[in-house]
């Protein structure tokens, strides 16, 4: 699992080692199903990620399922999550 992250001038490390980041944006739903968990598919999609090489993917708008988190560290996949910032002013 991601025990540390850390980013320098040029650098992205996890756990201390380069990371180079492969990935892919995933929405969680399904044709003919909408926003319906289905294993399955879960497994499939990750089946794909591994076949295109990837190891990162952004979600989209909604909270990932506790089951796709299980499975991102399952086969080495790093999540970037999207996170609300409604009403923020920076």
């Amino acid at each position: 699992g991601i025990h540390a992250v850390a980013v320098t001038e040029s650098q992205f490390l996890i756990n201390g080692k380069l990371f180079y980041f492969h990935g892919v944006s995933k929405h969680e739903d399904v044709d003919m199903q909408g926003k319906d968990f289905d294993c399955l598919l879960l497994v499939k999609d990750f089946n794909l990620l591994r076949w295109l090489g990837a190891n990162a993917f952004c979600t989209s708008h909604y909270p990932c399922t506790e089951e796709m988190l299980q499975m991102r560290d399952r086969y080495g996949i790093v999540v970037i999550d999207e996170c609300p910032a409604v009403g923020v002013v920076l």
